[in-house]
């Protein structure tokens, strides 16, 4: 649940941690089962591809 909620605050910000990994947290989604299912929103996994992905395509 802690994991979804800071993923939450990000998305809805629109903002990345320093040193943000996408691979490594999405890894860390995948294990917490938020692609199945989720507590607080259950879109999560689609905004947090979209939002991963937007940070992948800024670093380029």
């Amino acid at each position: 649940m802690a994991f979804e909620g800071l993923i939450i605050e990000f998305t809805n910000v629109s903002q990345y941690p320093e040193n943000f990994n996408y691979s490594e947290w999405f890894n860390l989604a995948a294990h917490y089962k938020l692609n199945v299912e989720s507590v607080f929103d259950v879109n999560i996994w689609s905004k947090f591809k979209e939002w991963g992905t937007a940070y992948l395509k800024i670093n380029e």
